[in-house]
């Protein structure tokens, strides 16, 4: 059946030429413009597509190199802000008097460590909170923008901390 019908187009199209000149110009002319507009468009299609893709392949080669670069610059700057608060020797001396007898410098030790963490937490605006768990004598001190305290005989799974971070 689809025999029949291409034979009938190739019949008419074929006695559509023989009637005239005219109408052989006039295809002759259609397929002159259409063939090289098809050729042009197709090329440019794929010149566009593929400088297309090469743009959006370098767009986030360097979005990634720069985010790279400034997960490396946060990670050293983290680094750096928490090596010189645990190297600091007053910090050390005041963790271990947290304990002592005298009542008063244990107060000054716990102010001095939790006013540490302060300024650590305010000069770093990507902190959230600070946390210090001293494992042997099982204190935790933590500090956020609303809440500084100490905690003693603190276990790693208490839920102290979990309710004074959710506040």
């Amino acid at each position: 059946m689809i025999k029949k019908y291409v034979g009938l187009i190739i019949k008419y199209f074929n006695s559509y030429f023989q009637k005239s000149i005219k109408n052989k110009l006039i295809i002759s002319i259609t397929f002159s413009l259409i063939v090289p507009l098809t050729i042009v468009t197709y090329l440019s299609y794929t010149r566009s597509s593929n400088s297309m893709e090469e743009e959006i392949i370098n767009s986030n080669t360097k979005s990634i190199i720069w985010t790279g670069k400034y997960i490396d610059k946060t990670i050293s700057q983290q680094s750096d802000a928490l090596f010189t608060f645990l190297v600091d020797q007053n910090l050390s001396s005041n963790v271990d008097k947290t304990d002592d007898n005298n009542y008063k410098i244990q107060v000054d030790s716990k102010n001095y460590i939790i006013s540490k963490m302060s300024s650590l937490l305010y000069s770093n605006n990507s902190y959230n909170g600070l946390l210090l768990f001293n494992e042997s004598k099982k204190q935790l001190f933590y500090v956020t923008d609303e809440i500084k305290n100490y905690s003693s005989d603190y276990t790693p799974h208490d839920d102290k901390i979990g309710r004074a971070s959710c506040r």
